[in-house]
């Protein structure tokens, strides 16, 4: 077996909506994830492989991947089996969405046990890894002037990713503002080496900046400010640095109780926040990002019917 080698290991995720094959997408093996199947084959480790992830990152995956590049659902793997029909023998993982399940898919992961807990979550809204997902069901952002929930037309043309609405801020010469008091969403302890993952949309044209506050209260909160030349027109997904974020009073930021966006502008631009996450990379006991696929083409899936993904993973024996 060639585990050492680039080329021992390939692998392809296949989609089927109602039982028909929709889409393929290849992907890399990451290091950690190489390292994973050797653990596993050699009895070191039980398991490398729990759980299928889908995202809405553009980024283009790397070897050195250890997330995705803004995972939204984990599902996990239903069953196992080997397919030695193929060349070379592959071993395929299935997993099933909710029926409920809607979004954009523009990524695929396979990962290992670790992270959010797989049992409860039969919907986006149940993901404890995300913050926010400006769903007005859940969430009871602001509607200031020029705040507005909006539809997210999966039938149509989709301006967002994540679910089936989001939260649109018109700025017009001034900065506009939509606040989350007592937030329900669970934030944790984060820390240097962790990453927040901002989504939204851009249109009209790009502001000034976008900025995101968690506060304890008035006093004490974190800011984090995309500024206009990290934006483009169209759809953004922006990560910042946990340790970059401008720090006022004395916050914990498990203490949040509040949650705001601005959007400031010298003209006119409307953003529609899409969603919101932490990826913890000082988690010792972090899953393991085995795979990471990014679809040539996005994935609409509108929910209200049976949707499967595989993973067919290929060993060169």
């Amino acid at each position: 077996m060639k585990l050492n080698s680039t080329e021992s290991l390939k692998g392809e995720y296949v989609f089927y909506k109602n039982g028909v094959e929709v889409y393929r997408s290849k992907n890399i093996i990451t290091t950690k994830g190489k390292d994973s199947v050797i653990a596993y084959l050699s009895k070191q480790s039980y398991e490398y492989a729990t759980k299928i992830t889908l995202g809405v990152g553009t980024g283009t995956p790397a070897v050195t991947d250890e997330f995705m590049g803004f995972e939204i659902f984990p599902v996990p793997v239903q069953f196992k089996t080997v397919d030695a029909t193929q060349t070379p023998t592959q071993i395929v993982f299935r997993a099933t969405l909710p029926a409920v399940f809607k979004g954009v898919i523009t990524e695929a992961g396979l990962a290992s046990i670790g992270g959010v807990l797989l049992g409860g979550i039969s919907d986006i809204n149940d993901n404890n890894d995300l913050i926010a997902v400006f769903d007005d069901t859940y969430e009871a952002w602001s509607t200031p002037t020029n705040v507005v929930f909006v539809s997210n037309d999966l039938e149509g043309t989709p301006l967002l990713r994540i679910g089936d609405s989001g939260l649109q801020i018109t700025a017009s010469g001034g900065t506009t503002t939509s606040t989350y008091d007592n937030i329900s969403s669970y934030v944790g302890s984060y820390t240097t080496g962790d990453k927040m993952k901002v989504a939204f949309n851009v249109a009209s044209s790009v502001p000034t900046s976008v900025s995101i506050k968690f506060a304890n209260d008035s006093s004490n909160y974190y800011t984090a400010t995309i500024a206009a030349a990290d934006m483009a027109l169209g759809y953004n997904v922006k990560t910042i640095d946990f340790s970059s974020m401008t720090v006022t009073g004395t916050p914990l930021i498990q203490n949040t109780t509040s949650i705001s966006v601005s959007v400031a502008s010298s003209s006119s631009s409307v953003v529609t926040m899409d969603g919101i996450r932490f990826d913890e990379y000082s988690d010792l006991d972090k899953a393991t990002l085995v795979s990471r696929s990014l679809l040539a083409t996005p994935l609409v899936v509108e929910g209200g019917y049976p949707f499967d993904i595989e993973y067919r993973l290929g060993f060169n024996l």
